[in-house]
């Protein structure tokens, strides 16, 4: 059956994002200030040894059609001129049911909402690079803003792999910033970097579509498959429609915190959404993604299921 604590772990767990849940030891770069480096384009690599790269999962794309013509490339030459800022907004929310052989379930909802201004700024000399500070550091529970709030002005670094999307973050938390503001920062940003969509290396037109599978680890292995479609082209702004669907590539569950492995019973994840870039920048400058799942977990006792339905949205904006 399930215990108390693993039911407590699982809410807990739940309340990360659906996609590209990170599990494990997250903090992933110890607590020294990062220097600045606030010109309009970082001077500095983001890369150097004191911090443990946090590996994103990589994007395989495949074209499916290539629209109509004219055919471009989707890509551009980075602006160095400035810097630039993304926002980003996080929501989560799950209703767990716990079933009771006395016909008395358990039912409890949690929601939790998380929000970022990042600001980017390409590496002077490496397109690969990007520099990024966190400002504005907020959440819905007051706590756990005022927690975050210890975290503003901290730094990080983006490495960007052949189709545009991340590859590699790395973090560095303020002095002082509390264990649950490094953790809920990482895990909301690396989530949401994990969902940006890869570009097609093959020049293409106005309906062209493609499809990213991306492996996501976490408390269960996740497929993930992104269909994009390019619905209009200006300049360097494009703005694509997407689809998400998540399955897991096996059957157990492990409680994060707990080495407590449940069995998944029934899990879906199925999302829409649209993004906008500027092929100039590494950061998308809007969209939203909307993605609704459920899942149905059982331990030791068959007759006592704990299902959960999880919703996870994302927004960007400038």
């Amino acid at each position: 059956m399930l215990t108390p604590s693993a039911t407590a772990a699982l809410c807990r767990a739940a309340l990360l994002p659906l996609t590209g849940v990170l599990v494990g030891a997250l903090v992933a770069c110890g607590g020294a200030d990062k220097a600045a480096d606030d010109g309009p384009c970082a001077t500095a690599a983001t890369t150097d040894a004191s911090a443990r790269p946090i590996p994103l999962a990589p994007p395989a794309v495949e074209l499916i059609s290539s629209g109509t013509a004219p055919h471009q490339a989707l890509r551009a030459a980075p602006d160095r001129t400035a810097a630039h800022r993304a926002r980003i907004t996080s929501t989560t929310t799950v209703l767990t049911r716990l079933a009771d052989t006395g016909g008395d379930d358990s039912i409890s909802r949690e929601d939790q909402s998380v929000t970022a201004e990042i600001t980017e700024r390409r590496n002077c000399t490496d397109d690969t690079d990007v520099a990024l500070r966190f400002d504005a550091l907020s959440a819905t529970d007051p706590r756990l803003s005022a927690d975050l709030a210890k975290d503003n002005g901290s730094r990080g670094g983006l490495t960007l792999g052949d189709s545009g999307a991340p590859v590699s973050l790395r973090l560095w938390p303020r002095d002082g910033a509390p264990t649950t503001a490094r953790a809920i920062v990482e895990n909301t940003v690396a989530t949401a970097l994990q969902n940006i969509v890869a570009l097609p290396s093959e020049p293409v037109g106005t309906g062209a579509s493609w499809r990213i599978t991306r492996t996501l680890l976490g408390a269960t292995t996740l497929h993930q498959t992104v269909t994009a479609t390019l619905r209009r082209r200006a300049g360097d702004l494009i703005d694509l429609d997407i689809s998400v669907d998540e399955t897991p590539t096996g059957a157990e569950y492990t409680v994060p915190g707990t080495g407590k492995t449940l069995r998944i019973a029934r899990y879906t994840a199925l999302g829409h959404g649209t993004a906008r870039f500027d092929l100039r920048r590494a950061l998308p400058i809007g969209g939203s993604i909307d993605v609704h799942g459920a899942r149905e977990l059982v331990g030791d006792d068959a007759t006592r299921p704990l299902v959960q339905q999880t919703r996870y949205q994302l927004q960007w904006s400038r």
